[in-house]
């Protein structure tokens, strides 16, 4: 839902599948806009979602693929802010920012991350990981980001950013990497093997020098 309308995408005999909105009150029908005219079966919607007044959608068609915002209202205007050079990987909302992953439509399939912020509302590139990367985890701590990924030197550890840089929150794991990254009652859980104590319970709060492991629960 956002505001008087509740969003949603939907295979429609006309339209096609696109994506529609419906009054709460009045039950009037619109289809929000045409990605896909005389393109059936040849496109998706990977993601659509809201921040404040803006929707953001990210289109796969015969064109390439793109991430589109949406300013609605009484009229909808649909502008064009990103056109994708790979393919669309995963997001994250972070107050009224998104900061998403692209994956390059090459040889080499380099992960981006990218990130807007509602003004200037434009999209940014902040850095590019290797395809082993695999980033995943994708949360919001603290007004920042966190997701665990593989920069193809630490292996699977926590990484963070507040859309100005990308930093490494710390060295953890020397074996299979960082796993279940979770939030629970104001600190960040996680899964970790630092080569003396095994896979054990680690938490932070966001920095490396209050990350530590919480007990040596299996010793060895």
């Amino acid at each position: 839902a956002h505001g008087d309308y509740i969003y949603f995408t939907a295979n429609h005999e006309i339209y096609g599948r696109e994506i529609f909105r419906i009054h709460k009150e009045t039950d009037e029908f619109q289809v929000v806009h045409e990605f896909f005219e005389g393109q059936n079966g040849l496109y998706r919607i990977d993601a659509f979602f809201s921040i404040g007044d803006i929707i953001y959608a990210f289109v796969a068609s015969v064109e390439g693929n793109a991430l589109y915002q949406l300013s609605v209202g009484s009229n909808i205007n649909v502008r064009k802010i990103n056109q994708l050079d790979g393919f669309f990987d995963s997001f994250s909302v972070v107050g009224e920012r998104l900061f998403y992953f692209t994956i390059e439509n090459s040889s080499e399939a380099l992960h981006q991350l990218w990130y807007i912020d509602q003004m200037p509302n434009e999209a940014t590139m902040l850095r590019t990981f290797p395809k082993e990367a695999h980033p995943s985890n994708l949360m919001e701590y603290k007004n920042q980001l966190f997701m665990i990924l593989n920069n193809g030197i630490h292996g699977r550890e926590i990484w963070k950013s507040d859309g100005n840089e990308v930093t490494l929150l710390g060295d953890v794991d020397v074996a299979n990497g960082v796993s279940g990254l979770t939030k629970y009652k104001g600190n960040l859980y996680f899964n970790a093997n630092n080569g003396r104590h095994g896979y054990e319970l680690w938490r932070t709060d966001g920095t490396t020098q209050n990350t530590e492991m919480i007990e040596d629960v299996r010793s060895g």
